[in-house]
């Protein structure tokens, strides 16, 4: 009883088989596939840079109350760590394609992301109210540069 058992489990298996290596060798021959094959660590860099630069626009403006409170900050006051990161980012976007045209793409996605990362240290240690502005200006600069790239 378990040969037959056995024996018709072998020819259902078998039957599938052709049916998975022709889906298989589908995928494999899709143009996205191979794209991701061939440049899947740069689509995730891409994907995590442009996270990155989305968490840092919207993020702090839940910070508000929190900012208020710790250096002892008024909301319109407390309000400029949005203004300090938005002005930036919409003048270095316009300068993107300048930069692009000046060094090559991997340079300038790396120096952004650099900068993105440097702003968010100086954010993170800041102890002061001038610094953390300073380092909102240079998450601006740097979000401003990343956020077209993937386009």
């Amino acid at each position: 009883m378990t040969s037959t058992n056995g024996r018709a489990s072998a020819a259902a298996a078998s039957w599938h088989r052709p049916l998975r290596a022709l889906a298989a060798r589908r995928i494999r021959s899709h143009t996205l596939w191979r794209m991701l094959q061939q440049h899947g660590l740069l689509f995730v860099a891409v994907v995590l840079g442009t996270t990155a630069t989305s968490l840092t626009s919207t993020l702090p403006s839940l910070a508000i109350p929190l900012l208020s409170s710790e250096f002892a900050l008024h909301q319109h006051q407390a309000q400029w760590t949005n203004a300090a990161f938005l002005l930036p980012m919409a003048g270095s976007m316009l300068a993107t394609p300048w930069l692009l045209q000046r060094l090559s793409l991997p340079r300038v996605y790396g120096l952004a992301l650099t900068l993105l990362l440097l702003g968010a240290v100086l954010c993170s240690l800041a102890a002061s109210f001038p610094a953390l502005l300073a380092g909102r200006i240079a998450q601006g600069l740097a979000t401003g540069v990343l956020q077209p790239m993937p386009a």
